[in-house]
């Protein structure tokens, strides 16, 4: 069973860490949202090349949302977005190169 997807333009409240975009995912309705940061952080280009990269990865993200949900019980939110990061990484970087 799939996930169905809403998006938003909404502010990030971390402090720490500032993204241009996340996942936020409901097992229990089946509902994710991907989130867009109203405040385009710094260290991320205005370009449309930078946008559709991380839709992309949000919707790479939304793909393994029920393998996440399946390993929180056992793993740490941490280590499961490691992980999932090393997935998510390569395909990203071999769709949308560095020059």
């Amino acid at each position: 069973m799939g996930y169905s997807l809403s998006f938003k333009h909404k502010e990030w409240d971390d402090d720490e860490d500032q993204v241009l975009a996340w996942v936020q995912s409901d097992p229990e309705s089946g509902a994710a949202t991907v989130c867009l940061n109203t405040d385009w952080p710094k260290h991320v280009p205005r370009t449309a090349k930078a946008l559709e990269s991380t839709a992309m990865h949000e919707m790479a993200e939304v793909l393994l949302c029920q393998v996440r949900e399946l390993l929180l019980p056992y793993y740490s939110d941490k280590l499961i977005n490691t992980h999932i990061h090393k997935v998510i990484r390569p395909l990203e970087n071999l769709l949308f190169p560095v020059a």
